[in-house]
Parts: structure tokens; C-alpha cells; sequence
């Protein structure tokens, strides 16, 4: 690396005309010294980038106590330069006892490499002459005596710093992850917490989820019906296998007007006219019963009082399942053909792995509806690419029904019904492209959170103590297009998200997090980020000098010193340092200066503003009529994406135009600590 300070200019020697006693005349003066911590090592015998960083570590370290010992005052170089040559003279005890510590420094770092009387060798006295200004600039900037203790409350770039000096040190090839520096380790797990949520929440947007479940209760009777509450009334079933045999009627749950005989006797007559189901082989259907061991009626031989569509379930399952398949296509629907009734009875029913033979090319999946009977038993698993979502339906099967919609592609099974009757609607679903389909918006949100197969990984990320242990604002770019700025289309919310946006809202909703979706603006536009910075503050010092400086790491710390001092070496600009982090999939808790976010307090219609950035700043326009949230320390997950027209404005160049700001739609979620967290875990059951 090079560098335009005056000490590099030669390899073997001091710089010429320096003076130890008098360093300003030297022209190492404060306003002549760039990058204090830049200041690129002159070559040890044959020491590669790390040794020399041990080695300047070390002899910072001596300088750094000298300076305490001589109190050397601000715009007095030259007291520094005095101690030096205290320490060699060796006159001072306190300075006696410093030269055995600098040699266990500097055995500890490179073991052999120094040895006989410290204040002879030539090597550090050289180094300790190249050093004093670079010392001198780092005490006037109170850098010599931090501690690594985490970035300040206010600074920008020591905020950047902390992600990017701990994966350093992560990665160092010699480096043991630094096991003696609890405050390394702190910093380390919450950047793999944070870095292990961002990942999830990308990989929901890449696939979501490959099923997606919910539960309707029944209401026996209208005095205990709960408006708040998604119910059903109770299901009436009939049935006929054929010609000449009886028909008959079964209501479920079973009636309470009904003795326990005679419903047990309907349920038995229901098990016992199905036919054995088989399973597709080959292209043949089988039958096996260690394989499947189950009853089935066609559609022709019962009716139900079951309705789909009384429920929304469909409307439901399309936000969830056709964004993945039609990703750039909003003009599909689902059409659900109900296929079979089977029955699994205790205590042997069973249905082993398998997947579903789609039975035409529209086919995209399943849906199971589970009738309310009692059972226990009867675990509806789904796995899809390494993924698995398990459905206990036995515990809400009395009085509950219970459905689930996957791919066509998934396997699954049915573990064995040890007791009761475990009764299910089997529909086949395909992907239809009706001729005229508008926005279609379900009035009610019925999937069951838990069911998604993100919920766990979501839910473990909120539940682990390095994750926002003080709480915060959790902000996530939506990864699917919504007209957020048309009319009325706010009411529609949040029950118009789709995919993996629809996931992660309900399942943080699920979890007892406040959560909204908001317009955002990405304020690229030149005027929006002068006019930002002015209302906000400007960031600290945007130069690689002042980057550095935000950190608190100090000479006191030698082990982590010679690892920062290393780290400055070999980022050699703010450039280096972003494409390092970008490499690296390092998440920046605070983005560069460029990328400020501003947060609509809610969704408003596109509307033109009438004023001119002439007579009114940019923050202004935007402001005037609706409300926005300039807010700072917000973790900001994905990246933004659909872009809607948010408001015009009169603009001026060279001649008169219409400038435009653009929003994208995010969620918002209010992180609360770690220990309310754990308190809404315990009550509400995760």
C-alpha cells in the first residue's frame, strides 16, 4: 500500500531530515499527518503484512504508555519524542519496567524474533521513531487507551465498523475466534443472529413456503359464537355406496341430541361402507395395506355441507402457493375439485411416505380438510427439499376443522390413528388463467401462522438473546409488486400480501410483534439527501482517516490492536471496505449515507404536490400533507423492490420539469427485549 506520508518514503532508514527531539520541524505535524492509522509499515527483515502488524502493535503499545507517564499534552509532540529517548537512556524506574513488558509483547506476538537488550535493537528503535506520529495523531483523537466495548450510540461508521472488524477476525487464519474477548464473542453472535434472519427472510422471498394450513372452529350453537373468531356450523355428511343399499346421515361433531350409540354407530357405518383406498404404483393403482390402510367414497357416493368457499380457504392458499409458480404473473386462480372422503380408523390406520400422482399438467397441489371427529394419531407430515411441516390434528380434532395445501411435488405421510376416526376431504387443486381476473383479495386472513414452514426459523431467531437483546425496528423490503399508492388499496391490507411477504407478516403477528406495512423512500434523489442530512445531521466524517478513527480499539487491547491495525492495511479505502463487506455478505447494521430510508406513518394515494423545489426543500415536499418518519437504527432486511410513483413536484434545471419520488412497500416490525419476548412466548404458547 502506499501512502503520501513523509515516513514511507524509505525501507531501510528514518525519514530523511527527521528530528526524534523536535518532530514538527520534521513536518510530522497534526495538520501534515494523513491516516494516523494507515501509516504503512516499514519492512522488518522479512515480515509478512501480519507480523509487521504485531510488531507496530507492540511498540504503539510502549509509545502509548510513555505518553501516560510523560502526560504528553496536546500540540507537544516533542514531550513523546523526549520519553523515547527516556526509555533508551533508561534512567526513569517506571520506564526500567517497561522494557521487560514490551519484550513479553513481543514474545507473545513473535515468539524469537527478538532477543538481548529491547533498547538496542535497531529494528525498534527504528520502528518507535516511525511510530511517534502516528501515535501523537492517534492520542489527540483519544484512541490509545479504548478498549473494544462496541460502537458508540451515535457514530456512523463505528456502527460499520463493528460487523466488519468481527468477521475479520472471524476469518483470520490464525486466529481462534478469539475466545478471550467476551465483548469479540457478544459481537460475533449477534451478527450470526442477524446474518441467520436476513438469510431466512431471503430465502423465503427465493421459495416460500411449499404448504400452509389453518383451522376453522365449529359453533354449536349461535350464544357461543365468537364474531373474532373464524367458525363453521356444524358439518352434515350423507351417504350412499350404491344401489339398493341404505342411505344415510351423519352430523359432526356429534350431536349432543344424539346418544353416544347411535353416533358411534353412524361413524362405524361411515368406516365400514368405504371401500379400501389404494395408491398410485407404477402407474397402477395398488392396494396394500401395510402400505395404506385407509377407507375411501368417490364423490358421486356422498354429499357434505362443507363449502370452500364459505371460508375463503382458497382466496387464502393462492397468496401463499402461486407466487412461487407465477412470480411475474398475477392472472392465475385456483380451482379445488374434490377428489375423496377417507376415513383412517384406530387403531391401525396408516398411509407411508409417497407423493401425489398429479392427475392432469394444470394440477399444482393438495388440499386436505380435516372433518371434526376425535382421533389421536393421524400426523399429517409434509417435506419438501429438506423442509418439513408437521400437522397434529388429533389435539383440536374433536370439535375443530383442521385443512392443509401443498405442492404436488411434496412428500408426505400419515403416521398410524392409534384411536378414533380420522376423517378427511381430499381436493385436487389447479392453476387456472381466467379471462378477466382483477385484484383478488381474500376479507380474512384463515392460514394458521404455525403451519408455514418458515414459522420455526422465524420464531427461533426472535427467541434467541443475541437478536435485538434491547429490542428495535426491524424493517423488510416486500418482495412482491403491490400497488401501494392507489386509492383504497390500504384497506386492502395486510390481507393482500402475497408469498413470502404474507409469511412473514403473519408469523410475526403470530408472535405478538407490532407489525405494519409502510410506503419507503430510498432517498437516492440528490435534493431528498442534501435535504436529509440537513434536517438529520450529516454522518460523521465520510474520509477512510475518520472511518478508522470511530473505533475504540486501543494499544491497551495489543491482541486486538495488531488485528485492527492489520485490518486498516488491507481495506485501503471505503471502497475496499463496502466491496469487502458485499463479498463477505456482511450485513451493515446502518447503511452508507446513501442509502437513508424515510417511512411513511401510512400508506397514501399518489397525489402531486403542487409545490416547486425552488421556494421549498425536498423534506419539506414531501412532508407537506402527509407524515414520514426520518428514523435512524433501523435493521434493514432484503432489498427494496417494486417501485410505485409516491408524488410529482415541480423540478428545475434548465428549464422547468416534473420531478418524481418513488416509494416501495415495506414491513415494519417493533422488535420488543429480549426478556418481553420470552414473556410472550410463555403466553401465547409458541
Amino acid at each position: 500500500m502506499t501512502s503520501a506520508t513523509p515516513e514511507c518514503r524509505d525501507e531501510g532508514s528514518a525519514p530523511q531530515g527527521f528530528d526524534t527531539k523536535n518532530p514538527e520541524k520534521s513536518g510530522l505535524s497534526s495538520e501534515n499527518t494523513q491516516r494516523p492509522l494507515l501509516v504503512p509499515p516499514k519492512h522488518v527483515a522479512n515480515f509478512g503484512d501480519i507480523e509487521e502488524s504485531k510488531f507496530d502493535a507492540c511498540v504503539d503499545w510502549l509509545l502509548a504508555q510513555l505518553t501516560q507517564l510523560t502526560e504528553v499534552n496536546q500540540g507537544n509532540q516533542s514531550r513523546l519524542s523526549l520519553s523515547f529517548e527516556a526509555f533508551r537512556s533508561s534512567n526513569d524506574e517506571e520506564m526500567r519496567r517497561l522494557k521487560p513488558q514490551l519484550l513479553d509483547n513481543l514474545n507473545m506476538l513473535l515468539p524469537n524474533a527478538f532477543e538481548g537488550e529491547i533498547t538496542e535493537n535497531e529494528d525498534v528503535l527504528e520502528r518507535m521513531k516511525l511510530r511517534i506520529p502516528v501515535v501523537y495523531e492517534a492520542d489527540k483523537l483519544n484512541m490509545l487507551q479504548g478498549e473494544y466495548i462496541g460502537p458508540s450510540a451515535n457514530g456512523y461508521y463505528s456502527r460499520m465498523i463493528e460487523p466488519l472488524f468481527a468477521y475479520f477476525c472471524e476469518n483470520l487464519d490464525e486466529d481462534k475466534r478469539n475466545e478471550e474477548s467476551p465483548e469479540i464473542s457478544k459481537r460475533l453472535a449477534q451478527r450470526t443472529a442477524r446474518d441467520k434472519l436476513a438469510k431466512t427472510i431471503a430465502g423465503m422471498s427465493e421459495s416460500a413456503s411449499f404448504v400452509c394450513g389453518g383451522l376453522i372452529t365449529i359453533q354449536v350453537n349461535e350464544a357461543s359464537r365468537d364474531d373474532q373468531v373464524l367458525s363453521s356450523s356444524p358439518v352434515r355428511l350423507g351417504w350412499c355406496i350404491g344401489e339398493g343399499h341404505p342411505a344415510h346421515l351423519l352430523t359432526l361433531p356429534l350431536c349432543h341430541d344424539i346418544s353416544s350409540e347411535s353416533a358411534i354407530e353412524g361413524l362405524s357405518d361411515l368406516a365400514q361402507d368405504c371401500e379400501p383406498a389404494s395408491f398410485g404404483k407404477g402407474g397402477k393403482d395398488v392396494l396394500d395395506p401395510e402400505y395404506r390402510k385407509a377407507g375411501k367414497l368417490d364423490p358421486h357416493q356422498f354429499t357434505s355441507s362443507f363449502n370452500l368457499s364459505d371460508f375463503q380457504i382458497l382466496e387464502n392458499v393462492e397468496h401463499i402457493l402461486l407466487p412461487k409458480l407465477f412470480p411475474d404473473d398475477n392472472n392465475h386462480k385456483l380451482k379445488a375439485e374434490l377428489y375423496k372422503l377417507n376415513v383412517y380408523s384406530g387403531p391401525s390406520g396408516i398411509f407411508l411416505k409417497h407423493v401425489d400422482t398429479p392427475r392432469s399438467a394444470d394440477q399444482i397441489g393438495s388440499l386436505v380438510v380435516c372433518l371434526p371427529s376425535h382421533f389421536t394419531g393421524g400426523n399429517l407430515i409434509v417435506r419438501h427439499h429438506g423442509k418439513e411441516v408437521d400437522f397434529d390434528w388429533s389435539q383440536k380434532s374433536k370439535n375443530t376443522i383442521q385443512w392443509a395445501a401443498f405442492y404436488s411435488d411434496c412428500e408426505h405421510e400419515i403416521k398410524t390413528i392409534t384411536a378414533g376416526q380420522r376423517i378427511t376431504l381430499t381436493y385436487n387443486l389447479y392453476a387456472t388463467r381466467p379471462k378477466a381476473v382483477g385484484l383478488s383479495v381474500p376479507t380474512e386472513i384463515v392460514i394458521d401462522p404455525k403451519s408455514l414452514s418458515s414459522y420455526a426459523c422465524l420464531k427461533d431467531s426472535l427467541m434467541n438473546s443475541q437478536f435485538l437483546n434491547m429490542g428495535g425496528i426491524l424493517g423488510i423490503h416486500c418482495s412482491h409488486a403491490y400497488p401501494h399508492t392507489s386509492e383504497g388499496f390500504s384497506d386492502l391490507l395486510p390481507n393482500a400480501l402475497k408469498g413470502a411477504d404474507l409469511e412473514i407478516y403473519s408469523i410475526f403477528k403470530q408472535l405478538g410483534m407490532r407489525v405494519v406495512i409502510r410506503p419507503v423512500v430510498d432517498s437516492k434523489n440528490e435534493n431528498l439527501q442534501r435535504d436529509y442530512n440537513r434536517r438529520l445531521g450529516q454522518p460523521n466524517e465520510t474520509d477512510y482517516q475518520k472511518f478508522l478513527s470511530s473505533s475504540p480499539i486501543g494499544p491497551s487491547n495489543i491482541d486486538l490492536y495488531w488485528k485492527f491495525l492489520l485490518f486498516s492495511r488491507r481495506m485501503k479505502s471505503l471502497t475496499d471496505v463496502f466491496e469487502y463487506a458485499k463479498t463477505n455478505e456482511i450485513h451493515l447494521h446502518n447503511r452508507r449515507p446513501t442509502e437513508r430510508f424515510l417511512i411513511g406513518q401510512d400508506l397514501t394515494p399518489f397525489r402531486h404536490s403542487g409545490e416547486d423545489e425552488q421556494d421549498h426543500n425536498m423534506i419539506e415536499i414531501l412532508m407537506s400533507g402527509h407524515s414520514w418518519d426520518t428514523l435512524r437504527g433501523v435493521t434493514w432486511m432484503g432489498h427494496p423492490g417494486n417501485q410505485e410513483e409516491e408524488f410529482t413536484y415541480l423540478a428545475y434545471g434548465n428549464e422547468a420539469s416534473v420531478g418524481i419520488i418513488y416509494s416501495c412497500a415495506a414491513i415494519i416490525a417493533h422488535i420488543p427485549p429480549f426478556h418481553i419476548r420470552e414473556q410472550l412466548s410463555a403466553a401465547r404458547d409458541w
